[in-house]
């Protein structure tokens, strides 16, 4: 009786610590919430508007589409094979542009050219351009290693996972603190706001960029040497955007990958207006059509502005695609006349 009696008290006085446990748990989280919340509040400062965002990844998409369209529009004169350059532009641009069927035959279109080299743009300031903190002077690079660093932590295990929400949360909240710190200590003078160094790895990048498209360029002769200068302030324009996307406590993504119910199925992606937008010139839709081409990304954020709600998503620009049938070849052309 006395075993018993003491076993029952025992249990009582660890039921009465667990409940202390759980009381004190439950207020340490509370607070640590909290915490939390102020924290983001005073890192919030930065915060861009939607609008702002919209404004100047509109600006990005109409300096690439007028630089394609000013420079690779009209007959491709003598050029009537993809040049051979084993390591040179030509591996360049297929690094990027290999998974899009039929790419070759868009570069010696007459009308199409400018359409994929707006695409392969895109894709080479997603890669260099953007989350490479260009506009951070000298911290740029040490920047850059810290960032993608902390992006393999929360990261889900099996691709196509969702992500972890807390651990989503809190890169997104250390991105956009180190933003600030690092703006607020270039204004200082703490850190150089001299962009040679990152400038020089811009400049290179541009030089990769003209040495793959210059070969299909059809301006004049004379107008050629505008082409590096109009191509630098596109970069110009992509770093810009990519120093406000840098204050968010938002993820923003460049999305290139079509995803519908026709995907799925049929293997084929089919316009959706909801969120893709037709490229300029082409007639709208009355049904379902196959996507030929991505011109350009949707751009898109995941949760609010203050960070929270990482699952919400907010279209900023739609996905611009073409629905036209991939071009044919000279030699296509000469066989069907």
């Amino acid at each position: 009786m006395r075993e018993r009696a003491l076993r029952e008290g025992a249990e009582r006085n660890l039921q009465q610590k667990g409940d202390e446990f759980n009381q004190i748990f439950g207020r340490w989280k509370q607070t640590a919430q909290e915490l939390s919340d102020l924290h983001m509040q005073q890192n919030a400062v930065y915060t861009v508007t939607d609008e702002r965002l919209r404004e100047l990844a509109t600006t990005l998409r109409s300096g690439i589409r007028n630089f394609a369209m000013g420079f690779f529009s009209g007959s491709p004169g003598s050029v009537d094979r993809i040049p051979s350059r084993s390591g040179g532009g030509d591996d360049y641009f297929r690094q990027y542009m290999a998974p899009i069927e039929g790419h070759e035959k868009y570069l010696l279109s007459d009308r199409r050219c400018s359409s994929i080299i707006q695409a392969f743009l895109w894709r080479v300031l997603d890669r260099q351009v953007f989350d490479c903190y260009h506009w951070a002077g000298e911290a740029a690079d040490s920047a850059k290693q810290l960032s993608s660093r902390l992006k393999t932590h929360g990261q889900p295990e099996e691709r196509g996972q969702p992500r972890d929400p807390d651990a989503e949360r809190n890169l997104q909240m250390w991105n956009a603190s180190m933003a600030r710190f690092l703006l607020e200590a270039i204004d200082a003078g703490e850190v150089s706001k001299d962009r040679q160094a990152t400038e020089a790895k811009l400049r290179g990048v541009l030089t990769q960029i003209v040495t793959a498209i210059q070969p299909f360029c059809r301006a004049p002769q004379d107008e050629l040497k505008y082409l590096e200068e109009d191509l630098w302030h596109v970069l110009e324009s992509a770093v810009a955007l990519d120093k406000e996307i840098s204050k968010q406590m938002a993820r923003i993504e460049r999305v290139f990958e079509v995803e519908n119910s026709s995907t799925r199925s049929k293997g084929a992606p089919t316009f959706d207006s909801s969120w893709m937008e037709l490229e300029s010139g082409q007639e709208p839709v009355t049904s379902q059509r196959r996507i030929g081409l991505v011109v350009a990304p949707a751009i898109v954020k995941f949760g609010k502005s203050n960070g929270e709600d990482p699952a919400v998503r907010t279209l900023l620009v739609p996905m611009e695609v073409s629905i036209e049938p991939m071009p044919e070849s000279r030699s296509e052309r000469s066989r069907g006349s």
